[in-house]
């Protein structure tokens, strides 16, 4: 493995690790409602719009997370590839 290749992956291990800690931040979001609250119709609709926002803003950042991993895992089958081919 070339010094540019060690490079990329250890790029890629850096954005990857970085994916699972802003993952691990939107499971610890402790704003977030707990999964056995509900929300019902006797709480001020200003609850509900915090509550849905900050779901919708934890998503956003889940699917950010599953980006990176999945860009993480394609340079990775790729530099396999190439190792594999040399």
């Amino acid at each position: 493995m070339d010094h540019h290749q060690q490079e990329l992956r250890h790029a890629a291990a850096q954005a990857f690790i970085a994916s699972l800690d802003q993952l691990a931040d939107c499971l610890e979001d402790p704003t977030a409602p707990a999964s056995n609250q509900t929300l019902n119709q006797e709480q001020p609709a200003s609850t509900v719009v915090n509550a849905v926002a900050t779901e919708t803003s934890s998503l956003q950042a889940l699917a950010a997370a599953a980006a990176d991993i999945e860009a993480f895992m394609q340079a990775n089958a790729t530099l396999r590839r190439n190792l594999l081919a040399e």
